[in-house]
Formats: structure tokens, sequence, C-alpha cells
């Protein structure tokens, strides 16, 4: 089974333990692992530590999952 990790940046106040579950299974029925979730709480311009994480331990090939492509930039 292959690997991948995912990223969600949620506001402070969303709720984000069922939109976990439904990355990790929707992923699951596709055949991956999920090999970690970095989930980022952060207001609008801060510094995003998770992100900055999964860069850092990310390697060549690994599948990135971005919960919303809007929240890379």
């Amino acid at each position: 089974m292959k690997t991948l990790r995912i990223y969600i940046k949620a506001a402070k106040d969303q709720a984000d333990i069922a939109q976990q579950k439904e990355l990790v299974m929707m992923v699951n029925a596709q055949g991956y692992d999920v090999s970690d979730i970095y989930l980022e709480q952060v207001k609008v311009g801060s510094n995003r530590p998770a992100l900055d994480k999964l860069l850092r331990e990310l390697e060549s090939g690994e599948i990135v999952v971005f919960e919303n492509l809007e929240h890379i930039s």
C-alpha cells in the first residue's frame, strides 16, 4: 500500500476531527495509508509551523493531500 501525508489548515473555531476522518477514509478507499496528518490552526497571515514541518519531512516521491489548495498560498 502506498503512503501519503495530509495537510489541513483550519480556522481556530472549526471542528477538524470529522474532516480528518473523512479525508483518511477517502484516501484509504483509494488504496493509500496515511503516514502523517499535519493540522494547522492559525489566523490568516500567521506563521505555519505544521506546513514547515511537512516540507522538512517530505521525501522525494511522496504524496501530499491538501484539504484545500487555497491554503498553500
